[in-house]
């Protein structure tokens, strides 16, 4: 945030030396205050709401990027444990990732799918390999035919 908070600040540092300069420019032609009155604001307006703009749009495109992660695949690149942080590789960038609903540590090299994403941090589950799937689901049919069972 400190870095969004500078550049602004020395986007309207910059703007406010133009403004001031072609204040002096016009003070050489003119000595109507009025009319220097009315081409500063007019300029300070102008200078203020390019910079807001500027602004504006870099946040949207970030929050654009992050919510565009949603529902891809990342691969593990240093463990997570049971509800602690570790990195995950997603299109190309290291990302600061969690799991909340996992039910085993994720290892290294392990592929999960990015459910959520706060600021700089994604939430992931694991992403189960093709061949764990129909035991994965065996296990569920027998499981719920023994509480069938009871």
């Amino acid at each position: 945030m400190q870095a969004k908070m500078k550049a602004l600040l020395s986007l309207l540092a910059l703007a406010s030396a133009l403004a001031a300069a072609l204040m002096g420019a016009i003070f050489l032609v003119t000595e109507d205050w009025r009319f220097q009155f009315v081409a500063f604001a007019a300029l300070a307006a102008t200078a203020g709401g390019v910079s807001a703009w500027r602004w504006l749009q870099q946040v949207r495109r970030k929050r654009q990027l992050r919510q565009g992660l949603i529902g891809k695949t990342a691969e593990v690149r240093q463990t997570i444990a049971l509800g602690q942080r570790g990195d995950v590789l997603a299109d190309g960038a290291l990302w600061v990732a969690i799991a909340p609903a996992a039910r085993r540590e994720l290892k290294r090299g392990d592929r999960v799918r990015i459910v959520g994403v706060e600021g700089v941090l994604l939430f992931v589950e694991a992403v189960e390999d093709e061949e764990q799937k129909p035991q994965r689901q065996a296990a569920l049919g027998e499981r719920s035919k023994c509480l069938r069972r009871l």
